[in-house]
C-alpha cells in the first residue's frame, strides 16, 4: 500500500471519530433516530470503527429494536475483541430480551477478557497515553482508565450476580 493509502485510511478514522461523537451527542439528546443516522455514516467511512456500532446498538436498544441491537454489538466486538464494554451492553441487551442463558454467557466471556493478559496489556497502553495526555475518551468523557475500570468491574459483577439467580 502506498503512503497515500494509509494517508487516506486515517482521514477515514478520523471522519469516523468526528461522526460517531455527533452521534453520541444525539443520543445524550434523546434524538435516537438521528443519532442511528450519524452512527450508520460513521460505520459507512469506516467499518472497523467499533465505537460506531456501539453507539448504533444502543439508539437501537433503545427503539425497542434489540435483535438489530444485538447484530451491532456483535460487530462492534468483531472489531473490538478488548470492549469488555461492548461485552456487558450485549449481555444486558440479551438479559432485557429475556435471554437469561446467553446473558450469562456473554457476561462470563466480558470477566474472562477483563482478566486477560492481553486486556492488562492494552489497558497499561491507555494509561500511558493518558499520562502523556494524547488521550481523547469520547464515550466517557475526561474518565479516567482507572476510573472506567473500577465502574466496569462493578457492573460486570453486579450483571454476573443477577444472572446467576
Amino acid at each position: 500500500m502506498s503512503i497515500f493509502g494509509n494517508f487516506f485510511r486515517g482521514d477515514s478514522k478520523l471522519k469516523a471519530i468526528k461522526l460517531t461523537n455527533e452521534a453520541i451527542s444525539l443520543l445524550q439528546q434523546n434524538d435516537l433516530h438521528a443519532a442511528k443516522e450519524k452512527a450508520v455514516a460513521a460505520i459507512n467511512v469506516n467499518e472497523e470503527h467499533d465505537p460506531a456500532w456501539s453507539i448504533l446498538a444502543t439508539a437501537l436498544a433503545k427503539q425497542g429494536r434489540f435483535e438489530e441491537a444485538v447484530e451491532s454489538l456483535k460487530m462492534a466486538i468483531k472489531h473490538n475483541k478488548l470492549g469488555v464494554n461492548y461485552y456487558l451492553t450485549l449481555a444486558s441487551t440479551y438479559a432485557a430480551q429475556g435471554n437469561k442463558d446467553f446473558a450469562l454467557k456473554t457476561a462470563q466471556e466480558a470477566q474472562r477478557v477483563f482478566k486477560s493478559k492481553k486486556y492488562a496489556d492494552f489497558l497499561k497502553e491507555q494509561k500511558e497515553i493518558e499520562k502523556n495526555g494524547l488521550s481523547q475518551n469520547m464515550v466517557t468523557g475526561r474518565v479516567s482508565v482507572e476510573e472506567l475500570q473500577i465502574e466496569l468491574k462493578k457492573i460486570l459483577s453486579k450483571l454476573l450476580n443477577e444472572l446467576q439467580k
